[in-house]
């Protein structure tokens, strides 16, 4: 590993810039830009105008710029005519700069040039204007509600819940557990409280967290589907997918369709194993059990998968997440980008303010293949805290540029909410978590060892291909020896934590400290790694049922049927024809407003939430091809850096995978992962 005093090139970004100098900030690049572009459109006629002296000048001051605070700029009539003339004249560009303008081009038409002049154009913009507000106000409704969740008593793994009780609108009180509707908190619950009732309460009440979304998804709907026909397109779906790789919003349903049949059988047989389980469990407690009537509901899923694991497979959950400590974990998997891709990555102290708080940890990142340049810095911000984002994401913090000859380096911030560390014990990382833990950072590296001219390709946009390279190195973990490699014994890390541990034993007086291996088994991570695909069917059938809820309300045939739908019991009885377990329709009649917390169309996935399942078929395709029973070869580590990663968001997405695959891709490596038929 390289020294860790060498000094970078540039400093880190900042994280503790406070709202009014924030700003301030921006007020005064908008300025900035909104004057250069007057000056461009005042100067450069389309008939003269060229890529050095009408893009260029353009690029060089937006890259400071954040997108929303430049949307003005993309309403310029005589600027988007300065643009057209450019795409549309035979200038001979490197293929970089001809894609530039392809996707700039593109960027003006989404904000409306491509309506005439009029009152058609200014209702788009109007629409435009409201769904940003929507959109907005449901994620902040969204944010707000994980603060929102129920007291309760008793029935909660100590482990998981040892630091709960407190409730920032309530008092104290001892024995109780409040329990937030946030992942950290549910899952847990979902997955090893064995009271029926607490995980429906749960389950629930989570679903319906936020009833204040339920108007603003479904006037956004409506919005979305007046602009697209605005704009000449049939629907919503129709003019999100025209420049994807999936081309249509006909073969998005096809492929849907295709999914669903293959995985169906697949699900029945998981379903009457988790079935089987529920009957012996309420016979044990000596409950009356009716064969015919007896459903899987959506709050037992995890907790008899977890169950069937533990049984057939031989392990405890709980011992295997001794082994993971967030910290340790995430140190191994800088161990493997660092051996793959020829990189370092080490761990700096902060100098004065750099970040928003003091459990954000900063890192450099260093080239040691081909030469020994600094690639940029990564955020790690991953326990929970009041006011923060409540799930798991990546974000690029700032892009990576060329600029006058000169770099300008990339930085990136993982956010989560995994369980804090305490006096006893480190943040440990149960089974899910893990895979968590493994897909974020993976986005990080993809923009960490992307290198563009322009900061607007950075990063990859179509959401078809984003998350096919974090979802392949999931499949590192699955590697036995690879996982046994990054493990270590939580007791092993400070005397604190081994005095601790072996309190937790609670042995009575004599009884002698059983040993405990610094890493996993082998055996055990075998046998963990043969879980890999255990319960997949019904997590397909989960994403193709919220696929395709996603596609139905943004492809209507006519703005009537957004109007008339029954949005709840639609989504309800999709989730449950799909995944085929039981909502709260099935056991107390009611409909559940899951659809107001799909975050999905409130993020940017709106008619792309398939992208998630078209990604594994891209990642598949990916690791069987690059890494498959040789997951640690440097050579392929490198191939895989420098043609699937490098070229970040600079060419098409198809050839960047047709690049690496050397084939057209296909679900043949999905389908031989899942025991399918190709």
């Amino acid at each position: 590993m390289a020294s860790s005093l060498r000094i970078p090139p540039q400093s880190p970004t900042l994280l503790n810039t406070i709202p009014t100098g924030l700003i301030e900030d921006v007020k005064y690049l908008v300025d900035r830009l909104t004057q250069d572009v007057d000056d461009l459109v005042e100067r450069v006629r389309p008939e003269d105008t060229t890529f050095a002296t009408a893009i260029l000048p353009f690029i060089k001051t937006a890259i400071k710029i954040y997108q929303e605070a430049t949307a003005d700029l993309y309403l310029r009539d005589e600027f988007f005519q300065l643009v057209d003339a450019v795409l549309h004249k035979d200038e001979q560009l490197d293929p970089e700069s001809q894609y530039y303008i392809r996707k700039l081009h593109d960027a003006f038409f989404q904000k409306g040039l491509g309506i005439p002049k009029g009152p058609l154009r200014d209702r788009y913009w109007e629409i435009q204007k409201n769904l940003g507000d929507l959109r907005r106000a449901a994620l902040r409704n969204l944010d707000d509600s994980g603060s929102r969740g129920l007291w309760f008593t008793s029935g909660f793994p100590h482990t998981d819940h040892e630091e709960l009780g407190s409730d920032p609108h309530a008092e104290r009180r001892s024995e109780w557990f409040w329990i937030r509707f946030k992942e950290p908190d549910t899952i847990p619950v979902l997955k090893f409280v064995s009271v029926a009732e607490t995980r429906r309460k749960v389950y629930m009440d989570s679903d319906d967290r936020c009833p204040e979304n339920v108007s603003i998804v479904k006037e956004m709907f409506v919005l979305r589907d007046e602009a697209a026909r605005l704009m000449g397109f049939k629907h919503h779906a129709a003019f999100m997918t025209r420049y994807k790789m999936v081309g249509n919003p006909e073969a998005v349903s096809s492929q849907l369709n295709i999914l669903r049949q293959q995985f169906q059988y697949r699900r029945d047989q998981e379903k009457q194993a988790l079935l089987a389980l529920k009957h012996d469990e309420l016979a044990d407690h000596g409950m009356p059990v009716f064969d015919k009537t007896l459903k899987l509901f959506s709050w037992d899923r995890l907790y008899y998968d977890r169950i069937l694991k533990e049984r057939d497979y031989s392990f405890d959950q709980n011992v295997v997440a001794d082994y993971f400590s967030l910290e340790n974990t995430l140190e191994g998997m800088y161990k493997i980008y660092s051996h793959i891709f020829g990189i370092d990555i080490h761990k700096v102290e902060p100098q004065g303010h750099w970040t928003v708080h003091e459990s954000v940890s900063v890192y450099e990142v260093w080239d040691n293949d081909q030469n020994t340049d600094f690639l940029g810095y990564l955020y790690i911000d991953v326990f929970p805290r009041e006011g923060k984002f409540t799930h798991t994401a990546h974000y690029t913090l700032s892009h990576g540029y060329n600029e006058s000859g000169k770099r300008h380096f990339p930085a990136n911030i993982i956010i989560a909410n995994f369980p804090p560390p305490t006096s006893s014990k480190p943040s440990l990382l149960k089974h899910e978590e893990l895979k968590r833990i493994f897909h974020e950072p993976s986005h990080a590296m993809h923009d960490l060892l992307a290198k563009t001219k322009y900061a607007r390709l950075h990063n990859s946009d179509d959401k078809d291909f984003t998350e096919a390279p974090s979802m392949m190195f999931e499949n590192f973990f699955w590697d036995a020896q690879y996982m046994r490699d990054i493990s270590c014994h939580y007791s092993i890390l400070t005397p604190e934590y081994a005095a601790a541990w072996r309190v937790s034993l609670e042995l009575e007086p004599g009884d002698p400290i059983p040993e405990v291996s610094a890493q996993i088994s082998l055996d055990l991570a075998t046998k963990l790694a043969t879980t890999k695909n255990v319960g997949s069917a019904f997590k397909t059938m989960s994403l193709i049922s919220q696929s395709t809820w996603d596609m139905l309300v943004h492809s209507p045939s006519s703005p009537e049927d957004l109007l008339h739908m029954d949005y709840a019991r639609t989504f309800n009885t999709m989730r449950s024809d799909c995944t085929g377990l039981a909502g709260s329709e099935a056991f107390d009649g009611s409909q559940g407003l899951g659809f107001s917390v799909f975050r999905a169309y409130m993020s940017g996935y709106d008619a792309g939430y398939y992208t998630y399942l078209l990604s594994q078929v891209y990642s598949y395709d990916l690791f069987y091809t690059g890494f498959k029973g040789d997951i640690m070869n440097p050579a392929k580590g490198r191939r895989y850096r420098y043609l699937v990663l490098q070229p970040g968001g600079s060419q098409r997405e198809k050839e960047t995978i047709y690049s690496f695959l050397e084939q057209e891709s296909n679900t043949k490596t999905l389908c031989e992962e899942h025991g399918l038929d190709f």
